[in-house]
């Protein structure tokens, strides 16, 4: 844009010799010299906004960063129902430590240490119909029935994307009522992979001594979710 000024100016010159012979500068050099002032204060003022940009983007990722550890070796992939035996039953899942929507750290025991406790962990994505379906009810239920004594619900958010339905999590989560915190899995679904995840909603059964009793993926509903709560249960005393 600047040479466009330049070369105006410079025939405007050719045609009128007399600015030339004038001890003041014309107009149009005038126009130019405050053209470049402002030219640097754009640039100037481009930088700092880069740079205030930059801050905030880092601010922003840091805020919204949650760092996951696991304990243990990962549960091999499931495979789903009807393929035989799922070769995890038994096995001994790993624990994983983590936080919360609101920044509260959690730790989940596993990888062979006794817990005081049997646990159904849920794994969820916001933006899964069948997730949309089943948190709600399993959210209804835990609010109509008591978990049994030394029985407890482990949900977490897993493959977040801001592109997709449902986002944030944190705001899904509020909307259905769940009842207590959400655990959140790493940007890169450490959690997910941990305990074999293969399609969502995908439920894990963990006695006490954090032996894998089942594993389900997809809506089991109302009374599926019950059956789960059965089935932790009876482990406290099996």
């Amino acid at each position: 844009m600047s040479n466009r000024p330049g070369r105006k100016i410079s025939r405007q010159n050719a045609r009128h010799p007399e600015h030339r012979k004038s001890g003041r500068p014309s107009v149009d050099r005038r126009a130019l010299i405050g053209i470049g002032a402002m030219a640097a204060v754009i640039v100037v003022i481009g930088i700092v906004v880069a740079l205030a940009g930059k801050d905030s983007g880092q601010q922003a990722i840091t805020q919204t960063s949650n760092s996951v550890q696991i304990h243990g070796e990962p549960l091999p992939t499931f495979t789903g129902p009807g393929t035989g035996t799922d070769p995890a039953i038994g096995m001994t899942a790993p624990g994983f430590t983590t936080t919360d929507f609101d920044g509260v750290s959690h730790e989940i025991a596993g990888h062979g240490g006794p817990t005081d406790t049997a646990k159904i962990v849920g794994i969820f994505a916001h933006w899964c119909p069948h997730c949309q379906k089943e948190v709600p009810i399993v959210s209804k239920w835990l609010k109509e029935n008591q978990l049994p004594d030394r029985v407890e619900v482990v949900p977490v958010s897993s493959l977040v994307d801001s592109s997709r339905g449902n986002y944030p999590p944190s705001s899904w989560f509020r909307s259905v009522d769940w009842p207590g915190p959400v655990l959140k899995d790493s940007a890169s679904n450490q959690i997910a992979e941990a305990f074999g995840l293969s399609s969502v909603p995908y439920w894990v059964v963990l006695s006490p001594d954090n032996k894998v009793l089942d594993r389900q993926s997809g809506e089991i509903g109302a009374t599926g979710f019950a059956d789960l709560v059965k089935m932790a249960a009876a482990s406290l005393t099996g």
